[in-house]
C-alpha cells in the first residue's frame, strides 16, 4: 500500500534458512518506509545451473538506513513440485512476486542451495529506481486481485524486469538474452554501460561474485 510518501509491504519473507528448502521460522511480516528513501538498485544473477546461460533474476532496492529489499518474479511452485522451462512455456506454473529480505533471499541461494550469486549496482538514479520500484508494486497488486500465469519465454525472472525498465526509460534490451539467456544478462548490462564495471566482464564478474 501507497500513502503520500509511505510504503507498506504485507506478507514481507524474513526467514531464517538452515538446509535445503527447510526454514526456521517461517517468517512474515509487515515492513514500511518512505518511497523517497530508496536510493538505489542493484541486479542479481543467480547461477542454478551448470549450464552459463541459464540463471535466476532479480532486484534489490536500497532504502536510506535499512536493509535492502528484494523482489522476485518467480514461478510460484507448489510443494514438491519441480521446475521445468519446458513446463513454463505451457502455462503450468502461477506467477508470484517475492518481496523479501536481503538476509533471506541471499542466503538460501549462495549457502543452502550452492548457487553461484553475482550483485551489480546499476547506474540509475534515485528517481529512476523509486518509480521502479513503484511501477512493480503496482504490478504486484494486479497480480493480487487477478492471477496470472508464469512464462519461461514471454514473462519469466528477466523480462519481467527488463521490460518495466524500458517502460520507464529509453533503453532496449536484446529478446534473445532476457528470453533464453538471462545468465548473460551481466554481459549485456556491461555492454550498454549500465552497471558498475572494471576492464573486463570476467573482471568485473569477479569483483561483483558474492
Amino acid at each position: 500500500s501507497i500513502v503520500d510518501d509511505h510504503i507498506t509491504i504485507n506478507n514481507f519473507r524474513n526467514f531464517k534458512w538452515s538446509a535445503v528448502e527447510e526454514h526456521t521460522p517461517e517468517n512474515y511480516e509487515d515492513t514500511s518506509f518512505h518511497t523517497s528513501h530508496i536510493e538505489g538498485i542493484d541486479i542479481v544473477i543467480s547461477h542454478f545451473s551448470h549450464i552459463e546461460a541459464v540463471a535466476h533474476v532479480f532486484l534489490l532496492f536500497k532504502i536510506k538506513d535499512q536493509d535492502p529489499i528484494a523482489i522476485s518474479i518467480e514461478a510460484r511452485l507448489q510443494k514438491e513440485e519441480p521446475f521445468s522451462a519446458w513446463k513454463g512455456l505451457w502455462g503450468n506454473f502461477e506467477l508470484i512476486y517475492v518481496a523479501a529480505a536481503y538476509n533471506d533471499i541471499i542466503p538460501v541461494r549462495k549457502n543452502v542451495r550452492k548457487e553461484t550469486v553475482y550483485q551489480y549496482p546499476l547506474l540509475v538514479t534515485a528517481e529512476q529506481s523509486q518509480n521502479l520500484f513503484l511501477l512493480l508494486g503496482e504490478e504486484m497488486n494486479q497480480l493480487y486481485k487477478k492471477p496470472r500465469f508464469y512464462n519461461t519465454l514471454v514473462h519469466n525472472c528477466a523480462n519481467s524486469i527488463t521490460n518495466d525498465m524500458e517502460r520507464l526509460t529509453s533503453l532496449v534490451f536484446p529478446h534473445v538474452v532476457t528470453s533464453f539467456e538471462p545468465g548473460e544478462l551481466d554481459k549485456t548490462l556491461f555492454d550498454m554501460n549500465i552497471i558498475n564495471k572494471e576492464k573486463t566482464l570476467e573482471e568485473t564478474r569477479k569483483k561483483h561474485m558474492i
